[in-house]
């Protein structure tokens, strides 16, 4: 009767602790679940993160570039329209297991979870 009670009671949190994971099911949802961080060998420091249906990527070198606006997400592309001008900026994406490569015109960054 223990052991039964003992496997019972695994299961129940088994069940309760999955329940409080999001499920990841595409590279969209791997790419949006988490904020990202990227710092290239010439000091450049960029920062992605994703909130419902917003985003915001800030770059920061010899000066700050800040790109905040409203989100679409596709299986290859993101992208970001811009609520200070209205324009929309097209971003390439491969998820892999521990970082995420992001390309915009040719030039590519690789983007790590923020821990």
């Amino acid at each position: 009767m223990k052991r039964f009670l003992l496997i019972m009671l695994s299961l129940v949190l088994l069940f309760a602790l999955s329940a409080c994971r999001k499920v990841i099911v595409t590279s969209a949802d791997e790419l949006t679940s988490k904020s990202w961080y990227a710092e290239t060998l010439s000091g450049l420091k960029a920062k992605l993160s994703f909130e419902t249906n917003t985003a915001t990527l800030i770059i920061t070198g010899e000066e700050e570039v800040r790109l905040s606006g409203h989100l679409a997400v596709d299986p290859e592309r993101f992208y970001i329209t811009s609520t200070e001008n209205f324009r929309t900026y097209t971003f390439s994406y491969r998820v892999f297991t521990n970082r995420a490569e992001v390309s915009y015109n040719g030039a590519k960054l690789v983007f790590y979870p923020c821990e």
